[in-house]
């Protein structure tokens, strides 16, 4: 039995509970009330004859009679006084008790309502991630000793920590897949464009979503004129697109990219800027997320909806008898995951084997040429012939044991103005300070490395190689 499946038994189990729960705290509740309503009566009644035992009315007038009266009944009306005390109590119980169990009846009323709310939710569920795979485990656990002993505020308990569970996996995928399924909504092409240029899209034309949230709503139809939307399209819908890169990461530069080894909060910083600029959608497609993420990463749903921000590197050895080489960021792009792993094709092949089997792989890397060849308005062919190229490329820089790391682009970006970012010192390629030019950066020390010309710092680091050969790489597994 799958996880969604187990969900849905225990959703069933539990609001079973909880229904039988409400049924037994409904009865109780109406058996108090008709004991309190006849305690009531007996209390008045009582109340009543303790009074008349102390004063009868027909003495009203008499003072002196009454005073006798009093004196006379006085024990009498002390044990109706009591017994009228004793039933006070009994209705202040009873009333607690009937208070309780109205209070449950409605825990048990708000967690059959829940769940059946959740039993619809969890339509869409699929792939949970790990975590909360484990704590679904724990909660079927108790949910199942239940059977034992259906006890009210374990009920509540289990069914507040399943509606933890779902609210988590509902976040991390649900809400996404939503907006992944407008994406795939049939003829229309998303606009990748900032909330800035929405007065533009509307002058223009374009169609809005307003289902759409934290992502470009704007969209135009599949067959009619889209001219007039060039400068908004994504590139793979424009007239003349711009010609793409798919350099592949050298072998001996894994994992060197800037949210490797830069401290988090200056590659968040980054790369939401970069998504607000495209209203979190693909520049090439206009999409997000894309199909292959659940096929690849079946256990991060909160993938499903999302775009990547993607690193656009060159790399060359200006001499081909020094193992030194030049890493020169070009751009940054975002991507859906579909178009992300075009440029890394490698990586989503590995993926496939992990999770299926060669013909898996196979079926991703056929996707794959196509998909490239229709960002690209190139042949299937033509693509395969660039690949092999790539690959050759790849085997001139094999034996390069150190990049110098040009971030002079990323630099001159009006983001970046006032913006230092931080090296880490342990990070998974081992990019040291000595390898990174064209920025000002810091280290985990506070101290300031100044901006160092690329060219220059190469001539340095090739000199050094030629005085001193010995290689400051280290090679690190695959990413």
């Amino acid at each position: 039995m799958n996880t969604v499946d187990q969900l849905r038994s225990d959703i069933s189990v539990l609001s079973a509970h909880a229904v039988v729960k409400e049924r037994e705290f409904t009865r109780r509740r109406d058996e108090i009330a008709g004991v309190l309503k006849a305690k009531k009566k007996e209390l008045n009644d009582t109340r009543a004859l303790a009074s008349a035992a102390l004063f009868p009315p027909i003495m009203k007038e008499l003072v002196l009679v009454r005073k006798l009266w009093a004196v006379l009944f006085k024990g009498k009306a002390s044990k109706l006084a009591e017994k009228a005390n004793g039933f006070e109590d009994e209705v202040r119980k009873l009333i607690a008790t009937g208070r309780t169990a109205e209070q449950s009846r409605k825990a048990m009323a708000a967690v059959s309502g829940r769940l059946k709310r959740m039993h619809g939710e969890i339509a869409d569920l699929d792939h949970p991630p790990r975590e909360i795979s484990a704590k679904l485990a724990v909660v079927a656990a108790k949910i199942a000793g239940l059977v034992r002993k259906k006890d009210a505020k374990a009920i509540v308990e289990a069914a507040r920590e399943l509606v933890v569970c779902v609210d988590a996996w509902s976040k991390a995928g649900k809400i996404a897949r939503q907006s992944g399924a407008a994406d795939n909504a049939a003829g229309r092409i998303w606009l990748p464009i900032p909330f800035s240029m929405q007065s533009q899209a509307v002058a223009l034309g374009a169609k809005q979503d307003m289902s759409i949230k934290g992502a470009s709503r704007f969209f135009v139809n599949v067959g009619e004129p889209l001219a007039r939307f060039n400068s908004l399209l994504p590139h793979s819908f424009r007239a003349n697109p711009p010609k793409l890169s798919f350099s592949t990461i050298r072998a001996t530069a894994h994992r060197q990219n800037i949210h490797s080894f830069m401290d988090s909060l200056s590659w968040d910083h980054i790369r939401n800027v970069n998504y607000s600029m495209t209203g979190r959608r693909c520049i090439l497609c206009g999409k997000q997320s894309g199909n292959l993420v659940r096929k690849l990463e079946p256990d991060k749903p909160n993938k499903v909806g999302t775009v990547e921000c993607h690193e656009v590197w060159s790399f060359s050895r200006p001499d081909p008898d020094i193992p030194v080489g030049l890493q020169v960021l070009q751009r940054l792009i975002v991507v859906c995951f579909d178009c992300h792993m075009c440029f890394h094709d490698d990586i989503a092949r590995a993926k496939a084997l992990k999770v299926g089997d060669e013909k898996l792989e196979r079926e991703i890397a056929d996707y794959l040429v196509e998909r490239r060849a229709g960002l690209t308005h190139a042949s299937q062919e033509d693509v395969k012939l660039e690949m092999r190229a790539e690959q050759e490329r790849l085997a001139d820089h094999k034996d390069v044991t150190t990049w110098i790391v040009d971030l002079s682009k990323l630099a001159k970006q009006d983001y970046m103005y006032g913006q230092t970012p931080i090296l880490l010192s342990s990070n998974p390629a081992g990019v040291k300070a000595s390898q990174l030019a064209g920025i000002t950066f810091l280290d985990e020390s506070g101290r300031v490395h100044p901006t160092v010309n690329p060219e220059r710092l190469y001539q340095e680091t090739a000199s050094r190689w030629i005085t001193q050969p010995e290689p400051t790489f280290k090679v690190v597994a695959n990413r």
